[in-house]
């Protein structure tokens, strides 16, 4: 015990906290405008009470990390992998040069917590693709009827019994069509190939920022030839984010797992498929690997 009371347990000794995201914040007179040149969704037209999905991009296009944003008092927050939240929050202070905006992680942090179908007893559920304030709680609409809550953690103990616990939260979010970069995945992407322009997460119209070119080059060419699809591994572990897609006989990857769930004996995941190889057949990590089905094209998450 530290001499300020107790100390509060870590999101991951939490069962339903889902530890795998972080909040960024940007405040300050410039936050709006700085995002809005840094990131590929429109940062400026976003009408209040709205969330957005969106992306950080290297100057050849290629996603650093793709985030729900929306807008919170006096601060925009970005909700992204934890994992990632440190290495983009130190990308993005190179480029803050004389802008009146100031970037930092959530402190005291919010813990993150899904709700599949109903939102915790006694909140209201926001709409799809909206976000709402409730005492302390910030809850985010998605698709499907589920609620994004984050909490201070004197709420979490209270709303944790209700909550999905992490890998039961990612499979349904793969159902639902919503990828999320890691480690493994950075710079390998462009947003087509997660569905984001689909989503409102890319904006053709707002201007520069970086990879642009490039973003707006592949939409209008046509050159978007690998997608987001839908499978599922019959039995066995779920396969790491980065785990190559090979058709039989080809050494050649034909895609890349971006995300993975436990479900039953076997594994939901979202991949990156050549868009004439997605139904398959396709196996894991190498030709003669494990056999994966394919279930969909992945849907389009929506924001509202």
């Amino acid at each position: 015990m530290s001499q300020n009371g107790p100390t509060p347990p870590s999101p991951a000794a939490l069962p339903a906290a889902l530890a795998q995201f972080d909040v960024l914040r940007f405040t300050g007179a410039d936050a709006r405008a700085f995002l809005h040149g840094q990131v590929t969704c429109d940062v400026a037209g976003l009408p209040p009470g709205r969330w957005t999905w969106g992306a950080y991009c290297t100057a050849k296009g290629r996603i650093l990390s793709n985030f729900m944003l929306w807008q919170e008092d006096d601060a925009w927050c970005l909700l992204l992998p934890a994992a990632l939240c440190a290495g983009i929050e130190r990308r993005l202070r190179m480029y803050v040069l004389r802008a009146k905006v100031v970037i930092a992680p959530e402190h005291p942090k919010r813990l993150a917590l899904g709700f599949a179908d109903t939102p915790p007893t006694g909140v209201a559920a926001p709409a799809a693709g909206t976000t709402t304030r409730q005492a302390d709680i910030t809850l985010l609409g998605l698709t499907g009827g589920r609620t994004l809550a984050l909490a201070p953690q004197p709420q979490v103990d209270a709303l944790a019994p209700e909550a999905l616990d992490p890998a039961a939260w990612d499979a349904l979010c793969i159902r639902h069509g919503e990828p999320w970069i890691s480690a493994a995945t950075q710079e390998a992407f462009v947003p087509q190939m997660l569905n984001l322009e689909r989503i409102g997460g890319v904006s053709f119209t707002k201007g520069c920022y970086p990879g642009q070119e490039i973003v707006a080059r592949a939409q209008h060419l046509g050159e978007v030839k690998r997608r987001l699809f839908r499978y599922a591994l019959p039995a066995g572990t779920p396969p790491s984010a980065g785990t190559s897609l090979h058709l039989p006989g080809h050494d050649d990857a034909a895609g890349i797992v971006v995300s993975a769930a436990a479900s039953g004996a076997g594994a939901e995941l979202l991949a990156v498929v050549q868009t004439a190889a997605a139904s398959g057949p396709l196996r894991l990590a190498c030709a003669e690997g494990a056999a994966i089905e394919f279930v969909a094209p992945a849907p389009d998450p929506g924001s509202g």
